[in-house]
């Protein structure tokens, strides 16, 4: 099992692109492990800042698993 953690906005996901966060789906949002976790507090004090709605750490669990074909 893999911990991965990202920022959640009102309608989805942020993303960090070119120092600019947008608001996305899952599959193109900034993802980060453990050991970014000073990052991320910078980066949702920089979205509350910029006005997203709610903005809030979350953690995304990932479980690898062979599947038959």
């Amino acid at each position: 099992m893999i911990k991965l953690y990202a920022l959640k906005c009102k309608d989805g996901y942020i993303k960090e692109d070119a120092q600019k966060l947008q608001c996305v789906g899952i599959n193109k949002a900034s993802v980060y492990g453990k050991d970014s976790l000073e990052k991320i507090n910078q980066l949702l004090k920089k979205a509350e800042k910029a006005g997203f709605a709610n903005p809030r750490l979350v953690e995304l669990t990932i479980t690898e698993k062979e599947l038959s074909t």
